[in-house]
């Protein structure tokens, strides 16, 4: 069409397709670290994530899993850590307007 490739393919209802979604999503490698310490040298932070396989990119989805389950809010130079499946911006702000809508509901329930 008109020089442009088109693909055509087998429907996919949107159930199949967010489950699909939602099955690469738990698989993820990439990992988000948020409230870290400025005086944590790189020496500290490689000792920390050491143990959970290469610290340049998780190789592995059970090393990146257990990594935030035994990570997220360790305390670090006495402050917790947050570690967490690294989002697309547009992923954390779907993620945050569903928290905001239902904080929202459950306010207005209270006033019924």
């Amino acid at each position: 069409m008109n020089d442009t490739k088109v693909f055509v393919g087998q429907h996919i209802p949107r159930k199949a397709r967010q489950s699909k979604i939602d099955e690469m999503k738990s698989q993820f490698t990439n990992l988000y670290v948020k409230n870290l310490d400025t005086e944590v040298t790189d020496g500290e932070f490689y000792e920390l994530l050491a143990p959970f396989g290469n610290i340049t990119s998780a190789e592995d989805h059970e090393d990146a899993q257990r990594a935030v389950e035994d990570l997220n809010n360790k305390q670090v130079n006495g402050k917790p850590i947050s570690f967490g499946r690294a989002q697309k911006k547009s992923e954390r702000r779907d993620e945050l307007r569903k928290q905001y809508e239902q904080a929202k509901y459950e306010k207005a329930g209270k006033y019924q």
